[in-house]
């Protein structure tokens, strides 16, 4: 049964699950805990070689690093996984304060609380300047087509603010030619069915992956179509492919590799081996598959 999602959920509603997905693909989810292990790794060795053995230094460059990614993989990995939000800040006075307080560390100079309202403004500019590009790539979260740049003046009221991005917001969402619409409704139509494709999967895992979509269907008293197209989204969301015909082979493949019986599928008729595959694996595989194609899984298969 679909759900609705209130606006302000939908960013965490969309990360939970994308977490859930993740947590159903074991080969994926081993890869991002070694590359968090990595990244844990090398921020520690930046705290290190900052605060020295000094343990106050050490807990107060902790917790400016506590977000900060200094593994350039795990960071590129996270962001293919997340959904960023769909306003987006960064601490960049906190990053500048860190910055200039650890150059004067090394080569001396004047400390932000003993600068003049101008001199700050000049040095957090030239700050912003200098990296430009990864401000603008964190605050697009990568994609910047798909985001609008703008400044918020914070002396004014909350109420004018608004006012004026809703404005603007609705005149560039209402811009041809971004495919936004088709976006936001493909993420929409899985997000308010995720936990009934979670539930999908998650039966069909039990049944130890095997063809048994009637199953499901009568387990969950949906009709069988809904409960194949219920799975292929899933598929989708959890491998990041469509399930493919050679896909469906393949995973036959597999199921015959763990079939204790799978030698009664071979026959010899007038002096050739054959394959005649089980019902399963029709089931699953389809009926279109070609005598050479089998004879190239047998060698696999026995090899």
């Amino acid at each position: 049964m679909s759900k609705r999602i209130k606006p302000k959920e939908q960013t965490d509603k969309l990360n939970e699950a994308r977490f859930e997905f993740l947590k159903r693909n074991p080969k994926k989810l081993d890869e991002l805990k070694k590359l968090y292990i990595q990244n844990e790794e090398k921020r520690r060795r930046v705290v290190l070689n900052a605060a020295g053995d000094n343990p106050k230094l050490q807990a107060a460059w902790d917790f400016f690093l506590a977000d900060t990614f200094t593994d350039a993989e795990f960071k590129d990995r996270i962001t293919e996984i997340e959904t960023g939000p769909a306003a987006n800040v960064g601490p960049h006075v906190s990053r500048f304060i860190m910055a200039r307080e650890y150059d004067i560390m090394l080569h001396g100079g004047k400390g932000v609380n003993d600068m003049t309202e101008k001199e700050f403004n000049e040095a957090y500019l030239e700050y912003l300047c200098k990296h430009a590009r990864e401000i603008f790539a964190e605050l697009t979260n990568g994609q910047p087509v798909w985001h609008m740049l703008l400044g918020v003046d914070m002396s004014r009221t909350k109420e004018a603010i608004l006012a004026e991005v809703a404005e603007l917001i609705t005149q560039r969402q209402n811009r041809a030619g971004l495919g936004l619409e088709d976006i936001r409704q493909e993420r929409l139509k899985w997000l308010s069915i995720v936990d009934e494709l979670l539930a999908v999967w998650d039966v069909w895992a039990a049944y130890e992956q095997k063809q048994c979509f009637h199953l499901i269907a009568r387990k969950m008293k949906k009709p069988e179509s809904t409960i194949k197209a219920r799975w292929r989204l899933a598929y989708r969301l959890i491998h990041g492919e469509e399930f493919t015909k050679e896909k469906a082979t393949d995973d036959a493949i597999q199921l015959c590799a763990k079939c204790a019986e799978q030698k009664k599928c071979y026959k010899i008729k007038d002096g050739e081996m054959e394959f005649h595959p089980c019902a399963a694996y029709v089931k699953w595989a389809g009926r279109d598959y070609s005598r050479e194609k089998y004879f190239e899984n047998m060698e696999i298969l026995e090899g």
